[in-house]
Order: structure tokens, then C-alpha cells, then sequence
């Protein structure tokens, strides 16, 4: 469509890659559909919206460094020798204990959530 054509570079100005990435399909489902004016902006701008909504969710999902796994084994307890190692290990939960919260009604789990974590 030559009208998109022209836009282009209007939309990579103001940085709006989301409505670049659906305007072809937009334009033609609101052929189809028959789409006020309205009504096809606002979908472009949820297109534009959602994109980087998910940009940021990714963007703090990295910085979080979520996707890392961490363990106790893997944990350097001479970076802080005023840590207690035995003391941390026995907050561990043992396996007897993991069975019996899985068989615990949900109205029990914050009791011991809370009695596990202290707060």
C-alpha cells in the first residue's frame, strides 16, 4: 500500500515500532470488518501499547535475573564469614516436611510460610 509506505518513516521518528509491525494487518481487518476511523486507530495503539508493555516485562525479567537458578550448594558463605552456614541450612525445609506442606490444607500454608520464613 503505497499510503503505508509513506508513513514509514513518520512512525520510526516517533518510535513506534508496534504500529509499524501491525498496520499492514490492521488495515486490513478493518477493511474487512468495516472499522470506524476510531476504531482502527485505537486498535493500533494497543498494538503500540502492548508492545511495550511486553519490552519492559522483558527488560525487568532480565535485570532480575530470574531465568538464573540459585542454590544453597552454590552459595559462597565465606563472602560473609559472620554468616551462620549451619544456622541458614537448618531453615532448609527437609523432605518430610515438603510432603506434609503438600497434604496441608491452603488455609495452612501461610502459618507456615510463615513460621519457616520468620515474617
Amino acid at each position: 500500500m503505497e499510503l503505508s509506505h509513506q508513513i514509514i518513516p513518520s512512525l520510526k521518528r516517533l518510535r513506534l515500532s508496534g504500529v509499524l509491525e501491525t498496520l499492514d494487518l490492521r488495515n486490513q481487518q478493518a477493511i474487512d470488518g468495516r472499522w470506524s476511523y476510531v476504531e482502527f486507530l485505537s486498535r493500533l495503539v494497543e498494538d503500540e501499547v502492548e508492545r511495550r508493555e511486553q519490552k519492559q516485562l522483558g527488560l525487568r525479567l532480565r535485570r532480575a535475573m530470574l531465568g538464573s537458578t540459585k542454590t544453597l550448594e552454590g552459595f559462597d558463605f565465606a563472602f560473609n564469614p559472620n554468616l551462620n552456614r549451619q544456622q541458614i541450612l537448618d531453615l532448609v525445609p527437609s523432605p518430610s516436611d515438603l510432603d506434609g506442606l503438600a497434604k496441608a490444607p491452603m488455609s495452612k500454608w501461610k502459618s507456615i510460610s510463615i513460621n519457616w520464613t520468620g515474617h
